[in-house]
C-alpha cells in the first residue's frame, strides 16, 4: 500500500511540474497575495495603520491612540474618531468624512487622506 501511495504522490507532483500554466498562475496568485498583505506597510492610508506601523517600529517611541473610544449610542459630531486621531484638524470636528479611494480596492473614510496629509 505504501508503494501505491508514493506512486500517486509522485504522479501528482509530476503532473503539476509538467503544467507550466498552473505554475505560472500559482506564482501570480502568490505575488498578488503578498502585495495585498504588504500594502498597508508600504503606504498607510489611515491613522490606525500609521499607529500600528509605529508601534512595531523599535527605533521610535510608540504612538498611542489616546482619548475615549466613541460609543455607538453617543457618537461625536464630525468624524467619530477625531478624539483619538493624532492627525485631526478643524474639518474633522465638523464634517463627517466620505469614503475615499486610496488605491486599488483600498478605501479610507478620513479627511487627512483626501487632503494628502496622511
Amino acid at each position: 500500500m505504501g508503494t501505491l501511495a508514493r506512486i500517486r504522490q509522485s504522479y501528482i507532483l509530476y503532473s503539476f511540474v509538467r503544467d507550466w500554466v498552473a505554475i505560472t498562475c500559482f506564482i501570480i496568485v502568490c505575488i498578488l497575495f503578498l502585495i495585498s498583505f504588504l500594502s498597508p506597510f508600504i503606504a498607510p492610508h489611515n491613522p490606525y495603520e500609521s499607529a500600528t506601523i509605529n508601534v512595531m517600529n523599535a527605533e521610535t517611541p510608540p504612538m498611542w491612540m489616546e482619548g475615549e473610544v466613541p460609543t455607538p449610542i453617543e457618537l461625536p459630531s464630525g468624524c467619530v474618531f477625531h478624539k483619538r486621531c493624532p492627525f485631526a484638524f478643524e474639518r474633522c470636528f465638523i464634517e463627517v468624512p466620505n469614503l475615499y479611494e486610496c488605491g486599488s480596492e483600498t478605501f479610507a473614510a478620513c479627511h487627512g487622506v483626501e487632503e494628502g496629509k496622511i
